[in-house]
């Protein structure tokens, strides 16, 4: 074989992420197993794999909408019950349904469609709160951003060998900035409030965040952090990220009473962005003026400091918090190359203290 053995480890991935799309499994170390609310489904999809109808009839099936398996009420409501019978075992709350929310077969498909909803967002809590103890792991993910690598071996006994799929590492940049948030805990606003990507049933994620939104929006007691993350560099970093940054925290502005933030981070941080940030306006439609407070950090020294946090266990006092406004301190006294170098000085002070 001629081509790269890499190519090899990648389409079993692939192979094991488009099971996971499905919905009907989640990761279980190297491999995956069948999701213990959806059983019901996977049996009645696998009782049906032979047919001895025409290739024509089959055609029309596939293309029009494809009967599933919860159209029928019965499968419906076993289906029903499996999702009852895990959130009971895990304990998680929920308003039991009654017989009248179960009359037809559309009605019990809304109520499963509702209670997985809720055990998706107890996952993701679950998730959060157990992010930790992967301090570890997401430092690991930042290292391979840094580096432009999609694939690590860990000689560590408490994480596994890690990958970034071809052409997702935005996606992964996104994420891996979400996780470290979650980690460092003290948020006021809930995991799945934080990220504005979506995710798949392993919380891996399955796109960069839409469009006409921050990446991230982290809410605290005193104050409220938007994170933006990017892989370009030099000049067409503040083409592309310049005015949407601002105006993402502009638009946060509007809608909270507490301080605000900016947080952006990239692999390097072209100088004409730095300008964009230092002077830190943004003008409304309305003729309003908005004084902007948005530190640039690179991917570097947003990892030394998170890993700082953890190997010293300063998570408890919030220390990333106090050192953006360190850097925002400096920022309309100095010119713009001080101002640049300060955040350095900051950044080895924060990790060397």
């Amino acid at each position: 074989y001629l081509g790269k053995a890499q190519n090899f480890h990648e389409y079993a991935d692939t192979n094991l992420r488009y099971m996971r799309l499905t919905g009907l499994f989640h990761s279980k170390g190297h491999g995956i197993i069948l999701k213990n609310e959806k059983k019901t489904i996977a049996l009645a999809l696998s009782s049906d794999l032979i047919s001895n109808d025409s290739e024509e009839n089959l055609f029309q099936r596939l293309v029009n909408i494809p009967h599933l398996p919860t159209d029928e009420s019965q499968v419906a409501m076993d289906a029903l019950q499996d999702l009852i019978r895990e959130l009971e075992a895990r304990a998680i709350e929920f308003k039991m349904p009654t017989e009248d929310d179960l009359k037809t077969n559309l009605a019990i498909n809304r109520v499963r469609r509702h209670l997985e909803a809720i055990l998706r967002q107890q996952n993701e809590i679950d998730f959060a709160n157990s992010q930790q103890f992967a301090w570890k792991e997401i430092g690991a993910y930042l290292d391979m951003l840094m580096s432009g690598k999609d694939h690590q071996e860990v000689d560590d006994d408490v994480i596994e060998d890690i990958t970034i799929p071809r052409g997702e590492a935005p996606a992964y940049l996104e994420w891996s900035l979400w996780r470290a948030i979650l980690a460092l805990d003290h948020l006021k606003n809930l995991p799945y409030e934080v990220r504005n990507f979506n995710v798949d049933g392993d919380l891996l994620p399955k796109s960069t965040a839409a469009g006409g939104m921050p990446d991230l929006v982290a809410e605290f007691d005193d104050c409220v952090v938007v994170i933006e993350v990017t892989l370009s560099e030099s000049s067409r970093q503040q083409a592309m990220e310049g005015s949407p940054v601002r105006k993402h925290v502009a638009d946060i502005m509007k809608t909270t009473a507490k301080p605000v933030f900016g947080l952006f981070i990239a692999k390097s941080i072209d100088t004409n962005t730095f300008d964009d940030f230092q002077r830190g306006v943004w003008y409304g439609d309305d003729e309003s003026t908005y004084n902007l407070h948005i530190i640039p950090l690179t991917i570097r020294q947003f990892r030394d400091c998170f890993m700082d946090i953890f190997s010293k266990n300063k998570r408890e006092r919030l220390p990333l918090l106090t050192l953006m406004k360190q850097c925002d301190a400096n920022r309309q006294r100095l010119t713009l190359f001080d101002w640049k170098r300060s955040i350095d000085m900051a950044v080895q002070s924060f990790v060397t203290d």
